[in-house]
């Protein structure tokens, strides 16, 4: 059987000249922009500019998604235009860096098993690195086979890292929901500018009272549709409270035991079981002179001969309406003291052993008020206690016979005072409707009374109702002490009381409240009640800013850093196969299979001699037609038509 022709055997002298006949009639033939489109691959197939550029853009491609994230980080989610997302810019971008970064790779990689075989090597190293240059598991093998301290060894660990870098940009970006204030028209919380519920509002003033001993809600409501408001800090006009420890001068210590003597007065001529009582008073003194009383009372009863049985009450607690200059609020509405009483079992005797004073005022109040998730927060910040004045007489409309009490944030000489007409509802004290305020100084004048026309003083309710909040807690809780058994009184022996076996006798239940919560949050409940009765009386509101919750663009910057490292390693790797191309002085074939096929091994059938170039070999190659089939010695090879 003979020998298979080769196709074609084309011999010449110049390279750039066709190789094969008849194409340089074919090529005078074809328009400009075909010859542009092919002098355009000849130089991408012979040069590096292919994957030169390739880097370069892909630089480019990266620096965008920097750029882009950049532009938006710290942002509302943008709303771009027909719908596109700011993650699906930034995955064309990564997917075009990504695409570069690989297309540099397989060719670099192609290329160096042309500068690899320019020494004798295995030919099996030869499928490697093609493999390698085809995709992950091509790359795996290469470096587990003896490749791995080769330069290919650096494109093969960029396309094994490539594989995660869709993953690292998908994390890049996430879009927490962040509060973001704008101004609303509805959100609103009250302020008061004064206090405008008359002291003849008898029915208001008492139930804001009542309120404040027995209840815990005092809680503004603001206004906030979003369910999330804030505002800046404001002042109002409220009502505060202030409570300190009285240091105590003389405890009046004062004897609980009684003898035949103390009580013969009460007992002499006394034959039957009927009780008799005697009283003792002693006195205790504060800090500042004040002055107040300990009374214990003695229940006798007689037993046979010469002998009593007596026992004992005294107060355990003791509250009592106090000095207008107590604890440095100049003359307060209200103020009084709670004494507490304990025993001393070595004297048997009662002492005062601590005491507090309570005031309350009107004071000038720093809220810092928001809502969160539908929930009302009030802050109470600064406060100032202000300071009393006299209206004058230029600022009435009023007759001359009504007095008026006024209070002010500062100290100020010139106000500028607006009036304001009040409905009683009481439907007493007529003509004492008028509140005169200052809404620049947080001022206010409110009608204290009237002088009658007997030449009498008719005071308002605002004189007395301090005084029926002190009488409502002002209370004692007296302590039942039995005297023992077995001691009778005589003459001159006393029986000590039974501390022990003491038992809290019935007090009044605002004095039990007080004492259930203690002064200071009795009077800290009174006085935000009162507070709350301002605020609602109040017209005057302060604009808020509603909050909606919009995602934010937050862009996680460590996830950017393989992307990064991998456009550094594909520059690297593509520097690297460019020096050992030109110090092995190999061929730029890079990924072209012709060059197998016309530069095979020694025996290859096709042969078309100086077609050096990848741009040669592929102009030989159209010319050139093979299909795949047996040889005369039943080799499946390409054979020539």
């Amino acid at each position: 059987m003979s020998k298979p022709t080769p196709t074609s055997i084309i011999s010449r002298s110049d390279p750039r000249e066709n190789l094969l006949p008849g194409a340089a009639a074919a090529s005078k033939g074809r328009p400009w922009s075909r010859k542009v489109w092919e002098q355009f691959l000849r130089i991408s197939a012979n040069t590096w500019w292919p994957e030169a550029t390739s880097v370069l853009f892909s630089i480019l491609c990266s620096v965008a998604i920097g750029t882009t994230l950049q532009m938006f980080s710290g942002k509302p989610m943008p709303d771009l235009p027909r719908g596109v997302t700011l993650n699906a810019v930034i995955s064309v971008l990564a997917t075009t860096c990504k695409s570069l970064l690989l297309f540099v790779v397989g060719s670099c990689l192609s290329q160096l098993k042309w500068v690899w075989f320019q020494s004798k090597r295995p030919l099996a190293q030869l499928q490697i690195l093609e493999d390698a240059a085809r995709g992950p598991l091509g790359a795996i093998l290469l470096i587990v086979d003896r490749l791995v301290l080769s330069v290919a060894s650096v494109g093969a660990l960029v396309t094994i890292l490539a594989l995660a870098f869709d993953p690292f940009v998908q994390q890049v970006l996430v879009y927490p929901l962040v509060p973001v204030p704008f101004d609303s028209a509805s959100s609103l919380t009250k302020q008061a500018l004064a206090f405008f519920t008359l002291p003849t509002d008898e029915i208001r003033l008492n139930r804001a009272i009542q309120e404040g001993i027995w209840s815990t809600e005092f809680q503004q409501n603001p206004s906030c549709v979003s369910g999330n408001c804030t505002w800046e800090v404001f002042k109002s006009v409220a009502w505060c409270h202030k409570c300190e420890p009285v240091h105590v001068t003389d405890a009046g210590t004062c004897d609980v035991t009684f003898t035949q003597q103390d009580l013969w007065g009460n007992l002499s001529g006394n034959s039957t079981e009927e009780p008799a009582d005697v009283d003792r008073t002693c006195e205790f003194q504060l800090d500042g002179g004040v002055i107040g009383e300990l009374d214990v009372t003695a229940t006798s009863y007689w037993r046979s001969g010469d002998y009593w049985t007596v026992n004992v009450e005294w107060d355990e607690h003791l509250v009592w309406p106090g000095s207008n200059t107590f604890i440095g609020i100049d003359n307060p509405l209200l103020s009084f003291g709670l004494a507490s009483v304990a025993y001393d079992e070595d004297k048997n005797s009662i002492y005062v052993n601590e005491s507090r004073v309570c005031a309350l005022d009107f004071c000038l109040q720093e809220y810092n008020v928001s809502v969160t998730d539908g929930r009302p927060s009030v802050i109470e910040q600064g406060r100032s206690f202000g300071t009393k004045f006299s209206l004058p007489s230029w600022n009435k409309t009023e007759p001359d016979n009504v007095t008026y009490y006024c209070w002010g944030a500062t100290q100020h000489d010139e106000r500028q005072f607006q009036s304001r007409y009040i409905e009683n509802s009481g439907g007493l004290n007529e003509g004492l409707n008028t509140v005169y305020f200052d809404a620049e100084d947080f001022a206010f004048c409110i009608p204290g009374g009237r002088s009658t026309s007997d030449g009498s003083f008719m005071p308002s309710t605002l004189w007395t109702w301090g005084t029926s909040i002190a009488s409502l807690l002002s209370d004692s809780r007296r302590v039942y002490v039995p005297s023992p058994s077995d001691c009778l009184v005589s003459s001159s022996e006393a029986c000590p009381p039974q501390y022990d076996e003491r038992q809290n006798k019935t007090s009044s239940d605002f004095y039990d409240q007080m004492m259930a919560l203690g002064a200071d949050q009795t009077f800290e409940n009174i006085a935000k009640s009162l507070s709350k009765l301002a605020l609602d009386e109040s017209w005057e509101t302060v604009s808020g800013q509603a909050i909606s919750m919009l995602p934010f663009v937050t862009v996680r910057w460590y996830w950017l850093t393989l992307p990064a490292l991998l456009n550094l390693l594909v520059l690297l790797f593509l520097v690297l196969t460019m020096i050992a191309t030109r110090e092995q002085k190999a061929p730029l074939w890079k990924s072209s299979t012709l060059a197998l096929l016309f530069h095979g091994l020694e025996d290859d059938e096709i042969r078309i001699s100086n077609a050096e170039t990848v741009s040669e070999m592929n102009q030989a190659a159209e010319h050139t037609t093979v299909r795949l089939r047996r040889s005369d010695r039943s080799e499946v090879i390409l054979l020539g038509d």
